[in-house]
């Protein structure tokens, strides 16, 4: 009783609002690295998606059409899904070096995620 105890009371001195930021093992320094390595890995798939040029005409190209018209919901949604099918089946899966970016994106954010957890 007495170890679980202490551990309770590390735990809550980890966790307190006032020492979260001191120590890497308390919950809330956990989930701000967390989301940290989800806004980087983010924000690199972005920037693999908006450096092909096809895909960058595609996206302006919608983000045109939405402003441009008054649709309803459903429409839009059948836009999205137009446009999305056009990226996924003919530039994503037919660009080798997209693919590539994102493996590689996807395995540095796995071994930052892995590194967290250690």
């Amino acid at each position: 009783d007495e170890v679980l105890a202490r551990e309770k009371v590390g735990q809550l001195f980890r966790s307190s609002t006032a020492l979260s930021n001191k120590y890497k093992s308390s919950h809330l320094s956990k989930k701000r690295r967390r989301q940290g390595s989800f806004s980087k890995f983010h924000e690199s798939l972005h920037k693999i998606m908006v450096s092909n040029p096809v895909v960058k005409r595609t996206t302006d190209a919608m983000a045109a059409d939405v402003i441009q018209s008054k649709i309803c919901d459903e429409e839009m949604v059948s836009l999205f899904s137009s446009r999305n099918s056009f990226l996924l089946n003919s530039i994503i899966k037919n660009d080798k070096s997209l693919v590539d970016a994102f493996l590689a994106a996807y395995k540095s954010q796995s071994s930052d995620d892995e590194s967290d957890v250690a």
